[in-house]
């Protein structure tokens, strides 16, 4: 029987290319397993089931992949490959999410509304939650295995039905496209939804007045996914697209206090609150003979895995800004033991030695939940530099050779789900 590297290397590689497309694929069973999920079983498996080299390079692809662009999707993901969605009683049908980012959405549909015999509806809605699937559950072992929370339901006609979030606010304009309809039974809908932050912006526009809704939710760390749904009405005609146009922080106004965990006194450089993964960065500390760096870490409430903790990135760049110009990066560090690396830029040595005392992973998450006060020791000789620290039972010692000469070399750091101070 083969083993290692005795296997041939495409076969190493369909290996756990065959193994995350099964975990990613709806089956007739269920449906695509969470990222998170598959990312677990690619990280535990590498070294048994996997070749440790392309788990590693799986690994490094799913961080990449932050929307899950790369699981199996229908022609029309949201409506399981059609245009339009018949809804009776409220809750009856309900589409996938539609996931909403800083990156301006708009959705353009009608509606009509339809009868139960004398019970009439309240027509179409749009459903705000966040689930590991990106899908709206209502049983309570689903709820909790994918994490489900419902922040509100929003209604065309500008009510709304809040669950989780700090605030909503409705303010009506007159349309700027007014036009009678062709048919006065079916109304057409014009929406765009962005998200910055902790804060939802849903603009709907019906052709004589326009609707704007702005939700504060109660955290920065969750994604936000649209429902479409309604009560007893015909949507038709759905039509989904991403624009490309990203939003910058004044775009949506505040209509509550920003959500922080950084407040107090701040060192040498400014505190950190990373709400996702590498969201921010603290800003470059050049890293000369020797460089001590002491913080304190917490994860954030809604921190929930293993690599919800504080990263570190080795880089250089011109302005010595992470992603400035000319910006090579050399590895980037998790205080959980795992590492990633540009293997043309530089070559990483990772040491991982888990003491005899160590309580486990869900012990870890704890200790990150409850806070701990972190020191990284960096030594630099020449193009070698040498990165070690100790938290809970880990001792982590990172060898960086740098392939090129970069004179003025930075660490940043940086993390995912995580407040730096």
């Amino acid at each position: 029987k083969l083993k290692g590297e005795d296997i041939p290397e495409i076969a190493r590689i369909i290996s756990v290319a065959d193994a995350y497309d099964a975990m990613t694929s709806n089956r007739s069973y269920r449906t695509a397993l969470p990222q998170d999920l598959v990312r677990e079983e690619i990280v535990k498996g590498a070294g048994t089931q996997f070749d440790p080299k392309f788990a590693e390079i799986m690994r490094k692809l799913i961080d990449i992949d932050v929307d899950y662009q790369m699981k199996e999707k229908n022609s029309v993901t949201e409506l399981a490959g059609k245009n339009e969605l018949i809804c009776g009683k409220r809750r009856e049908k309900i589409s996938d999410g539609i996931v909403i980012t800083n990156n301006i959405t708009k959705i353009h549909m009608k509606a009509k509304l339809t009868e139960n015999g004398s019970e009439k509806g309240r027509g179409p809605s749009l459903l705000l939650f966040d689930s590991l699937d990106g899908r709206y559950h209502n049983d309570e072992k689903t709820i909790r295995d994918l994490v489900y929370s419902e922040f509100c339901e929003v209604w065309l006609d500008g009510g709304y039905d809040s669950a989780d979030v700090r605030k909503v606010q409705v303010k009506t304009f007159m349309s700027d496209t007014r036009k009678e309809p062709a048919d006065r039974d079916i109304r057409e809908y014009n929406i765009e939804a962005v998200k910055y932050k902790d804060h939802v912006l849903i603009s709907i526009d019906d052709g004589h007045k326009v609707i704007e809704v702005t939700v504060a939710l109660s955290d920065s760390s969750r994604y936000t996914y649209i429902g479409l749904t309604g009560e007893y009405c015909h949507i038709s005609d759905v039509s989904i697209e991403k624009t490309g146009r990203v939003i910058t922080s004044d775009y949506i106004s505040r209509i509550e206090d920003k959500i922080s965990y950084i407040e107090g006194p701040v060192g040498d450089i400014p505190n950190l609150q990373v709400d996702g993964h590498l969201t921010e960065y603290t800003e470059g500390i050049p890293i000369t003979n020797r460089l001590n760096i002491n913080f304190h870490t917490m994860s954030l409430p809604t921190a929930r895995l293993v690599w919800h903790c504080p990263y570190l990135v080795i880089y250089s760049s011109n302005d010595g800004r992470v992603k400035g110009p000319g910006y090579k990066e050399y590895v980037l560090v998790r205080l959980d033991g795992e590492n990633t690396d540009e293997e043309e830029m530089s070559e990483n040595t990772l040491i991982v030695d888990k003491k005899a005392d160590f309580e486990g992973w869900d012990a870890w998450k704890a200790f990150n939940k409850k806070g701990y006060d972190c020191n990284i020791k960096f030594v630099r000789k020449g193009n070698i530099i040498t990165t070690e620290t100790e938290n809970f039972q880990i001792y982590l010692k990172n060898t960086t050779k740098i392939l090129s000469h970069d004179p003025k070399i930075y660490i940043a750091l940086t993390g995912d789900q995580c407040a730096l101070t």
